[in-house]
């Protein structure tokens, strides 16, 4: 995919078609611009509940001191 010189990363769900935090913790580097999330995510119709939300919020602010990047929550 061309994404002006971009990398995407595809963060596999488990067997509930949910985001595994530790394996998506591993995939932002400082490099990381974005982290996309669909929710409720189709076709699938799973909806990310409020704690695996706010869980990918304290990871994303314990990466914004380890990358120096922005927060992305």
């Amino acid at each position: 995919m061309d994404n002006f010189g971009g990398v995407s990363r595809i963060v596999p769900t488990d067997g509930d078609f949910l985001p595994p935090l530790d394996k998506l913790e591993k995939a932002i580097t400082a490099k990381t611009k974005a982290v996309l999330i669909n929710s409720p995510n189709n076709p699938t119709g799973v909806v990310y509940s409020e704690k695996l939300l706010t869980d990918m919020g304290t990871f994303s602010k314990r990466k914004k001191s380890s990358t120096g990047r922005p927060s992305f929550y």
